[in-house]
């Protein structure tokens, strides 16, 4: 078992390499990664944001409200409608797409599948 200063500096690998993941886009990928780091273990009553812009990630108990601080863009855009989110969002919880509560809700009454074009996702909701 790895111990001390070796585990420190392999759990910073770890995380600095699903921190790249994100950036590319490869979120699944990334999270399977940050699965087996210990210090990386999310609050169960917090939420993870990506910029749809820059892909910076955001905890959603952060101070900076809809706008990303680095790109200054929108951080949830509505996948349906293409405008800001605000308020209440829904989000698939296998490919994270989302957007307008009752947007969404009037989506998955009539589809199965992602309303992003190109996500392959059958979403369960």
């Amino acid at each position: 078992m790895i111990t001390g200063k070796a585990f420190d500096h392999f759990e910073t690998s770890r995380v600095e390499y699903a921190e790249i993941l994100a950036r590319w886009g490869m979120f699944k990928k990334s999270a399977e990664v940050l699965k087996f780091c210990p210090s990386q273990q999310p609050d169960p009553f917090s939420i993870l944001i990506a910029c749809s812009q820059c892909q910076q990630v955001f905890d959603s108990e952060d101070e900076n409200g809809d706008i990303c601080e680095k790109c200054k863009q929108e951080l949830i855009i509505c996948v349906i409608c293409d405008f800001p989110c605000s308020g209440l969002i829904l989000t698939c919880p296998l490919c994270s797409h989302g957007g307008h509560l009752e947007h969404m809700k009037k989506w998955f009454k009539e589809q199965s599948i992602c309303p992003m074009g190109a996500c392959p996702c059958l979403c369960p909701l």
